[in-house]
């Protein structure tokens, strides 16, 4: 196993903050971790696990189960989602496409350019 790269961006929209994706390469897949680390400290962040059939730079993802996290990284158990959206907070559903390409130039440290 060998850290193929990391990603890190901004993102707005509904909401703002910043993602992070972390791909490992094995000797015949990639299997890594996407978060979605919401500014707003009040709101949940969001973390999906992936792991692709083959080692194509192309790969399509669907319906990645998504973990609902604090602000310290903790898995949000049963009840905290349940107030979450008693107070009318959307939390995302399992995500239905997530597109990764390998081909995108990397500098030595691995972010994408």
């Amino acid at each position: 196993m060998s850290l193929r790269g990391q990603w890190v961006a901004k993102y707005s929209g509904s909401n703002a903050g910043t993602g992070v994706v972390d791909i490992d390469e094995f000797d015949d897949h990639f299997a890594g971790i996407a978060v979605a680390w919401d500014d707003n400290p009040a709101l949940p962040n969001s973390l999906v696990r992936f792991r692709t059939l083959s080692k194509s730079t192309v790969q399509h993802l669907t319906t990645l189960p998504v973990t609902h996290l604090d602000a310290a990284g903790n898995t949000l158990f049963t009840d905290s989602i349940n107030r979450l959206k008693i107070n009318n907070i959307v939390l995302p559903l399992p995500s239905i496409l997530i597109f990764i390409s390998m081909e995108a130039p990397c500098r030595s440290n691995g972010r994408h350019q």
